[in-house]
C-alpha cells in the first residue's frame, strides 16, 4: 500500500453523557489492507503478548487478557502456545475479514476494532506512507474518555487510543471525581515525556 488512511473518530451515542474520542484509528477498507494491516501490526503485537503469557506459563508474572484468553485456547483444543496463537490469529482474520463485507473498520492503536455505524463522527483524516499512528502532541482531559455503561456503578478510564487507564492495579472507579484525579495525572506525567 503507498498510503494509509487514519481518522480521528469520535463516537456520539446518546447512551453516554458525552461523545467518547477513540482518537486516530486506521481505517481499513478491503482485504489487501487487512492483510498488510496483520502483517505489519497485529503479528509484532501478537509476539509481545506471546512473550508476556509463555512468563505467566511459567509463575513468573500475572496474566493479561490475552494470555489468560491464550492458555484457554490451547487447552480446550489441546494445543501448544504456539497453536493457540495460531487459532487466535485465525479467528481474528476470519472475524475481520466478515466484518468489512459490512463497510470499513476502525482499527485502534491498542488493535481493537469497529465497523463504521450511524455513531461514528469522523473529526479529521491524515493520510500516511507509513503505517504508523499519528500522535497528537499534547493531551488534554478532552483526549481521555471518563465512561459509565448504562446502568452501570463504576467509571472507566481510557485513551482516544483504547488504552485502560489504571490507578495501580485498579481499573474501575466508583466515582467520576476519582476517575477525573486518576486521568488528570495520567495527562499530567503524557505531557511531561
Amino acid at each position: 500500500m503507498s498510503e494509509y488512511t487514519f481518522s480521528k473518530i469520535e463516537l456520539h451515542d446518546n447512551r453516554f453523557i458525552k461523545p467518547l474520542v477513540y482518537g486516530w484509528c486506521l481505517v481499513i477498507h478491503n482485504w489487501v489492507e487487512l492483510l498488510e494491516y496483520e502483517n505489519t501490526i497485529y503479528k509484532s503485537k501478537l509476539e509481545k503478548e506471546f512473550s508476556k503469557a509463555s512468563q505467566a506459563l511459567a509463575g513468573h508474572t500475572h496474566y493479561n487478557q490475552v494470555g489468560f484468553t491464550v492458555e484457554l485456547i490451547a487447552e480446550n483444543n489441546n494445543e501448544s502456545l504456539v497453536g493457540a496463537f495460531g487459532i487466535l490469529t485465525e479467528r481474528f482474520m476470519k472475524g475481520a475479514n466478515e466484518a468489512l463485507n459490512y463497510g470499513c473498520l476502525y482499527f485502534q492503536r491498542c488493535g481493537s476494532y469497529f465497523l463504521h455505524n450511524k455513531y461514528v463522527k469522523i473529526v479529521e483524516t491524515k493520510q500516511t506512507k507509513e503505517l504508523s499512528w499519528p500522535i497528537d502532541e499534547i493531551l488534554t482531559l478532552k483526549d481521555i474518555n471518563i465512561a459509565q455503561w448504562p446502568e452501570g456503578k463504576h467509571w472507566y478510564i481510557t485513551t482516544k487510543e483504547g488504552i485502560t487507564i489504571k490507578d495501580g492495579d485498579m481499573e474501575k472507579f466508583n466515582t467520576y471525581e476519582y476517575a477525573e484525579g486518576v486521568a488528570k495525572r495520567y495527562i499530567e506525567s503524557y505531557n511531561k515525556k
